[in-house]
Order: structure tokens, then C-alpha cells, then sequence
């Protein structure tokens, strides 16, 4: 066989790799497609228009981000999801980072903490919000430890309209605790170990090679895991829907867990206003992304 027959042969090969691998991809990338990228644009297409059940049609150019802007609730839902935002990402910044960096130092025992750990990261939300809820409503376990502990005074967690937010908080971190694990002990592997030797030898604790090693050399984690981690909480939905005191409906008490996507929600399937939710939804969008934004020019000043 000559080269150039071989040549034709071995590029007729990779041709039918290249087929056969766009092939296997196409079920995944067609869902995609319909899911994500559809959908996406149909969310745009839709906030100009006023749709009662996606049978009548009405174009109202920005009348429908108008009444976003104009309605109060959806800035509350802002307020209550930053307030959330705090919580979770904060805590999962730095409380990561330190079982990250605790967890590979070597000490006996530590797979155990790494089951435990992440275990509760195979548990659904669904799950986890139906625990917490039978564990701190309102006379179960923890509000009764509570008032055994504290002479009589119990703490009503999900009825509180102070105390609700921080109650998801808690019980978010607990299930997604791993994740941020995770992410940093792959960070906190790919940096020399000779660093550490060295500030070892020059008298440097576990505390200072954190701040002065660990954390500058892992700025592009946090980074990393600030972005999503803000873009995660921002999907907050089943948690506040699941955690509704029995007998009364998602959001309260007072609006207190009245979040972005539970109010899309309300109004696309409760009020069938599918353009008003939709113009709700590509604000939220731009919110978001006018967030990422800012928090990579600061990243990247902070790196430079």
C-alpha cells in the first residue's frame, strides 16, 4: 500500500471517529439544546409579551420589565436571597477551606471524616429539606433540646421570619459542606509541598501557612468557587418549598423566604402569566451576570 493510500486511510479513520463521537453525543446535546439553549431564548422571546398559558399572545415590549422593577416583592426576593448569599458562601469559603486543609494534614482517622463529610452530598434536597423540617419545626427535636437546655424558651426556626433564612442556610451548608471540600483539596494538591516543608522549618504553624501560603495560592479557586456558589444559591427553590411549617404555603412567615425562583415560579404556574415571570427570570439573568462580571475584574486585579 502506497503513503498516500495509507495517509487516506488513516485520515478516513479519524473521520469516522470524529463521526462516531458526535454519534454518541448527539442524544446529550440535543437535550441541551432543547433544555438550556431553547429554552434560554424562549425565556427573552416570551418577557416581551403578555401569555396567558402559552395560548394568547399580546406584544408589550418592556411593560412586563417595568412591572418587575416596580414590584416590591421581587425586591424583597433580592433582599432574602443575599441574606442567604452571605450565609452560604461565606461559611462555605472559609469552613471548605479549613476541613480542606485540616483533612490533609496526616492524622489517623481522617477517612472517616471524609465519609462523613461527604455523604450528605448524595442526599436529594428533597430529602434533606424533609429531615430538617420533622428535626426543627416547631415542637420537635431541636426546639424541645432548646427548651430543655434554656429553662422553657423554645425557638420557632421556620416561624421566625429572622431565623427561617438562617435555618436553610444551616441546613444547605450541611448538605453541600463536600462540594467545597471537594473543589479546595483539589486546589490544595497542586500546590508544591516544598512550600509548606520549607515555612515548616522557618517555624510557621498550620494557621500561618493557611494565610500566607494556602490561601494566596489558591486564589483562583475562591474565585472559582464564588462565582458558582453565588450563581447556586441563587437557584434556591426546593429547600424553601419543602420547608414550609405544615399547613401554610412557600415563602413565609412574611415573606421572609420569598427567593427569586419560588417567585417566577408563583407567577408563571399560580398567576399563568408566563410573560411577566419570564421578564422576572432574564432580569434575574442579568442580575447574575452583572455580578460574575464584577467578581472577575476583582479577581483579576486581585490576582494581578
Amino acid at each position: 500500500m502506497s503513503d498516500a493510500q495509507q495517509r487516506k486511510g488513516l485520515l478516513t479513520y479519524k473521520q469516522h471517529e470524529k463521526l462516531a463521537t458526535v454519534f454518541f453525543l448527539l442524544p446529550a446535546l440535543f437535550f441541551i439544546a432543547i433544555f438550556s439553549y431553547i429554552s434560554f431564548l424562549l425565556t427573552f422571546f416570551l418577557s416581551f409579551f403578555k401569555v396567558d398559558w402559552l395560548k394568547t399572545f399580546e406584544f408589550v415590549g418592556f411593560h412586563n420589565y417595568v412591572k418587575v422593577i416596580h414590584y416590591d416583592l421581587f425586591w424583597k426576593s433580592l433582599l432574602n436571597i443575599s441574606w442567604y448569599v452571605v450565609l452560604t458562601v461565606s461559611s462555605g469559603l472559609v469552613l471548605g477551606l479549613f476541613f480542606a486543609a485540616l483533612m490533609e494534614q496526616k492524622v489517623k482517622g481522617l477517612g472517616f471524616f471524609r465519609v462523613a463529610f461527604f455523604l450528605p452530598m448524595v442526599v436529594s434536597a428533597a430529602a434533606t429539606a424533609w429531615i430538617f423540617r420533622l428535626l426543627i419545626s416547631k415542637g420537635q427535636f431541636v426546639p424541645e433540646l432548646v427548651a430543655t437546655l434554656f429553662n422553657g424558651y423554645q425557638i420557632d426556626f421556620l416561624g421566625n421570619p429572622k431565623l427561617v433564612m438562617v435555618a436553610i442556610a444551616a441546613m444547605t451548608m450541611w448538605g453541600g459542606i463536600g462540594y467545597w471540600i471537594l473543589i479546595y483539596t483539589a486546589g490544595l494538591r497542586s500546590i508544591d509541598p516544598q512550600l509548606y516543608e520549607s515555612a515548616m522549618i522557618d517555624g510557621a504553624g498550620f494557621f500561618r501557612r493557611t494565610l500566607y501560603i494556602t490561601v494566596p495560592l489558591l486564589k483562583p479557586v475562591i474565585l472559582f468557587l464564588s462565582i458558582t456558589g453565588i450563581i447556586r444559591a441563587f437557584q434556591l427553590f426546593a429547600m424553601v418549598w419543602l420547608m414550609a411549617p405544615y399547613g401554610e404555603a412557600a415563602g413565609g412567615p412574611d415573606d421572609a423566604t420569598q427567593v427569586p425562583i419560588l417567585l417566577i415560579y408563583n407567577i408563571a404556574f399560580g398567576q399563568m402569566d408566563f410573560g411577566y415571570a419570564s421578564a422576572m427570570a432574564a432580569a434575574l439573568f442579568f442580575i447574575l451576570l452583572i455580578l460574575t462580571v464584577i467578581q472577575g475584574k476583582l479577581g483579576g486585579l486581585t490576582q494581578k
